[in-house]
């Protein structure tokens, strides 16, 4: 980019934009614990729970730009953070009216609220701090399976994810807040083998940026910063392979 112009002061500063990438992985330990009971021939519930889990990762901040090493004096160095993964709660109603269609529908409560912050501190003195501050979220659920043949499956589902970013706080790592999704799939059985494909199209709620304090999203008193925006009609496409044995 070109050298921008800092407001009110008529003195020419160079653009401060560079190129970071941060690698770095960890591990946690968490729990998941669930219950299914089968009222009849045709209904049953079940509830699952999983834990928090808190992951400690380890890796490396590399910069490269005209300016890294120079200017800001930004050197490539080692990095750690921490990231605390909610924990949810599902439930789940299903009813089998005939042995070859069921139907099932479902909620899972995600405890989003416990994201605060993803921070990243690196050796060189420089760090990265990035208030989240999310909301609790739900994702309402239904589906459907029919087996035409004893070896053949159809599935169809429709799912809706309510929106859990503080759009004080939001930034591009997560463009979306709420999504809606239909999904359709089929399967096969051979002996102990299985074959599944599945595919699912998003829709993705738009995201303000306008009143961000996001790290270079917004930034006063540069010409060259970025001053808010919005994401919208953002769709998803995905496709699922999945081969399966039978033991």
């Amino acid at each position: 980019k070109a050298p921008g112009l800092h407001p009110g002061s008529g003195i020419h500063v160079p653009s401060l934009d560079h190129d970071a990438e941060v690698q770095a992985s960890g591990w946690g330990v968490g729990g998941h614990f669930g219950l299914h009971a089968r009222l009849n021939d045709q209904w049953s519930v079940g509830l699952a729970y999983k834990t928090q889990v808190t992951v400690n990762a380890y890796g490396d901040a590399k910069f490269d730009g005209p300016y890294a090493g120079k200017l800001q004096k930004v050197t490539n160095s080692d990095a750690h953070g921490t990231v605390q993964l909610p924990d949810s709660l599902a439930l789940g109603v299903a009813y089998k009216p005939l042995d070859n269609l069921s139907f099932e529908v479902g909620a899972v409560w995600t405890r989003w609220s416990t994201y605060n912050s993803l921070n990243i501190y690196m050796d060189n003195g420089n760090q990265s701090i990035s208030h989240k501050n999310w909301q609790d979220g739900w994702n309402f659920n239904a589906s459907v399976e029919y087996k035409p043949l004893d070896w053949w499956s159809l599935r169809a589902g429709f799912w809706y994810e309510t929106p859990v970013i503080n759009e004080d706080h939001s930034d591009f790592m997560v463009p979306s807040n709420g999504r809606t999704a239909l999904t359709l799939g089929t399967g096969v059985e051979w002996n102990d083998f299985t074959i599944d494909f599945a595919y699912c199209h998003m829709w993705i709620n738009p995201t303000n940026y306008d009143d961000t304090d996001a790290s270079g999203i917004r930034t006063p008193g540069l010409a060259s910063g970025i001053t808010g925006g919005n994401s919208k009609d953002t769709v998803a496409n995905i496709y699922m392979l999945s081969f399966g044995y039978k033991f």
